[in-house]
């Protein structure tokens, strides 16, 4: 009976490790996905800063080469906005990117109203009014980047406790399993080989 508990218990623990590797794997694919999630959002970022610099850049110098830069920076966002959305779980965040797209909409609608009649504002309006509209967008990302900062550091540290329960149980494990050896052993002189010591004596 001993001994079929003992291989039990190595079945279980067997187990026990091929589970808790199975779900190391798994966090450890979501926290790559949420470094993606940050790396992404950091280049989306800077296209739309950028992109709001292009059009302050234009709002001075009314230079018609930066209409092509200011439509290339727009779908560098487009894409990132794209990328990003696909790689979210998180309802909260996914609203943010769906209002980070509306506003960033918006902004690009009333820029493209004022620069239609260049007549009607000053460069020093254009940008004000520009800053002034991008001002929420840069607000929504700098909420969606300490939100997601936070979704990793609650990563990094259930991957750290969940390895520091998976050593706990191993190592109990083979407390247990050495004990019941040692008494098998110690079981097993007393009932076999103390006997024979006895009748050859």
């Amino acid at each position: 009976a001993s001994l079929w508990l003992i291989a039990a218990m190595a079945v279980g623990g067997v187990g026990f490790v091929l589970f808790a590797l199975n779900v190391a794997a798994t966090m450890d694919v979501d926290r790559h996905r949420i470094a993606d999630v940050l790396a992404v959002h950091g280049r989306l970022w800077r296209a739309a800063d950028e992109n709001n610099r292009d059009q302050e850049s234009y709002a001075l110098t009314r230079n018609s080469a930066l209409i092509a830069q200011i439509e290339e920076r727009r779908r560098t966002v487009d894409d990132h906005l794209g990328h990003l959305d696909s790689l979210l779980r998180e309802p909260e965040q996914r609203q943010r990117v769906g209002e980070m797209r509306t506003l960033i909409v918006r902004w690009r609608a009333a820029w493209d109203a004022r620069t239609a009649e260049p007549d009607a504002s000053t460069p020093q309006q254009m940008m004000a009014q520009s800053n002034a509209e991008f001002a929420p967008i840069n607000a929504l990302m700098t909420q969606f980047d300490r939100r997601e900062r936070e979704v990793w550091n609650a990563a990094v540290g259930n991957l750290a406790a969940r390895g520091e329960l998976f050593f706990a149980v191993v190592t109990g494990f083979a407390a247990v399993l050495l004990g019941l050896v040692a008494w098998v052993m110690y079981t097993a002189k007393r009932v076999v080989l103390d006997p024979l010591t006895e009748l050859t004596a």
